[in-house]
């Protein structure tokens, strides 16, 4: 493989313990996405750009980030977790501090992680694989406004930036995402008439039980009391409930992009291609 030039960012897991061995599949030479450098908690994302593949994405860093920021939300799907970028300087602060003294000093604070205190599991082999297939299933969707709403919930859910938290953000990203995805994809509509009646029937069809089509209700009167209104005090949304609208959000987009796939490959194994992002096929 003649590499071009190679995109490298470091992905935390707040979600799952990670091991070596589950990412085998991604550690190959030939492979035009790899994982290096796999600590328990952490791991870099390496996207690759071959010399004939230049010629056809002028804006190296956009197909960069665009395949990056497809994976993560892949593995987010996949694995239903919490994976996002490391924070690094996502977020920050200048300000000019004088002393009393009327010494001037440069003061920069940066973003920092909000702890999260889910229990983390194993992430399984079979995950990865998922997540690959899944990340090829959305570089071949169209439609960017939901990818970038659910890559801000997964940036809001644990960024804090001083006093400030962004559950609610979060929270409202991950439902924007999920009601555009159920609508459009599901019952294949372009306005609801009664959301909830509506968005339930979708839930049905994707194979979900009446217990979480009722605990959705509650997340709906959520997001229509606390979330996108501000006629009273609102109350602090739990980072809880921010977890299960992702949770819900995963699941619709887990189906429906791994049922795709599915086809996808059937097809490419007929046409006698290997699975996606091996050797640039």
């Amino acid at each position: 493989m003649n590499v071009y030039s190679k995109f490298i960012t470091e992905v935390r897991s707040y979600s799952h313990i990670l091991e070596k061995p589950m990412f085998a599949v991604l550690m190959s030479e030939e492979s035009l996405v790899r994982v290096l450098d796999i600590k328990e908690d952490r791991f870099k994302v390496e996207v690759r750009m071959t010399e004939e593949m230049k010629e056809v994405n002028k804006d190296y860093f956009g197909y960069g980030f665009l395949v990056s920021s497809n994976f993560l939300m892949a593995l987010n799907i996949a694995a239903l977790g919490h994976f996002t970028w490391t924070v690094g300087n996502r977020m920050f602060w200048h300000c000019e501090h004088i002393d009393h003294s009327g010494k001037a000093e440069q003061i920069l604070m940066h973003s920092h992680d909000v702890p999260l205190t889910d229990e983390k599991r194993l992430l399984t082999e079979e995950e990865v694989r998922n997540s690959l297939i899944i990340c090829g299933s959305l570089l071949r969707e169209a439609e960017e406004d939901f990818r970038r709403e659910y890559l801000k919930g997964i940036i809001h859910l644990n960024a804090g930036f001083g006093d400030l938290v962004f559950h609610r953000e979060a929270f409202a990203n991950f439902y924007r995402a999920f009601e555009y995805f159920v609508t459009t994809r599901v019952l294949k509509k372009t306005k609801l008439a009664n959301e909830v009646k509506e968005l339930k029937e979708g839930m049905r069809l994707m194979g979900l039980t009446d217990q979480f089509c009722d605990e959705f209700v509650s997340l709906y009167k959520k997001r229509s009391e606390q979330v996108m209104h501000a006629q009273r005090t609102p109350r602090t949304i739990d980072v809880d409930d921010v977890l299960k609208m992702k949770v819900f959000t995963d699941y619709a987009l887990h189906r429906y992009y791994r049922g795709k796939a599915d086809q996808w490959l059937e097809q490419r194994k007929k046409n006698g291609h290997s699975e996606f992002l091996n050797k640039g096929k």
